[in-house]
């Protein structure tokens, strides 16, 4: 939701900065300049929301860089800056010791790769990746993809009980979920720019609820049916 609001605020910023370029404000930068140093601080600050603390200081150097090629208003040189910034990572990580997703998010970079995400969770950003899920005693599980893209597959897992929640939180990303076709899917999620690719299940053998929640902020939710009883 967190992330939702800063690309919500990301693009009134840049429209209103469209619109008054030119005429009430001289700016010594590009408009298209501005746009991605804004961008990626939004990216910074919504990564330190998360306590991906290594993501959060490459965005926000990115930006520095961005903004001092501009304007040369750094005293120190750049390898200074990317030293003083892997110190502060290694520190900040000891302080708050992050948690296995976001651990696990930079072993996850190759393309095309299973997920080394533990459990049902999946964390993606700026990768492409496949999840299986293989979970017997299936309940909850979640995906986070932001500028990436994830495939999560979830033939191989039995719900236990009468329903399961997946939370999903796509921003410019794509997802797509492959749902055993005697699970009824539920889509409750908050639609951003976005495209939510789901048709009713073709099967009649539905026995249970699988329920889709979260947001979705410029990118893409596909679900998908697999399974003996789909029909083409």
């Amino acid at each position: 939701m967190m992330r939702k609001k800063l690309i919500g605020v990301f693009l009134i910023l840049l429209a209103a900065l469209v619109v008054l370029q030119g005429y009430f404000v001289t700016w010594e930068i590009s408009i298209w300049m501005l746009a991605w140093v804004v961008l990626l601080a939004v990216l910074s600050l919504s990564s330190f929301l998360k306590r991906h603390f290594g993501w959060g200081f490459i965005y926000g150097v990115l930006a520095l860089f961005s903004l001092n090629g501009q304007f040369h208003f750094l005293p120190v040189s750049n390898s200074v800056v990317i030293l003083s910034s892997i110190l502060a990572v290694i520190g900040l990580n000891i302080l708050f010791k992050p948690s296995g997703k976001a651990k696990n998010r930079f072993g996850s970079y190759a393309a095309g790769s299973d997920a080394q995400n533990d459990g049902n969770d999946i964390d993606v950003t700026f990768s492409t990746v496949t999840k299986y899920l293989n979970d017997q005693h299936f309940t909850h599980g979640s995906a986070d993809v932001s500028l990436g893209e994830a495939s999560v597959y979830f033939d191989n897992c039995r719900i236990e009980g009468p329903s399961a929640q997946f939370d999903v939180d796509v921003s410019l990303g794509s997802l797509s979920l492959y749902v055993p076709s005697d699970w009824r899917v539920h889509v409750n999620v908050d639609n951003s720019l976005s495209a939510i690719q789901h048709q009713e299940n073709p099967s009649n053998l539905t026995s249970k609820d699988f329920y889709i929640k979260g947001d979705v902020s410029l990118g893409n939710l596909e679900i998908i049916y697999v399974g003996e009883n789909v029909i083409d």
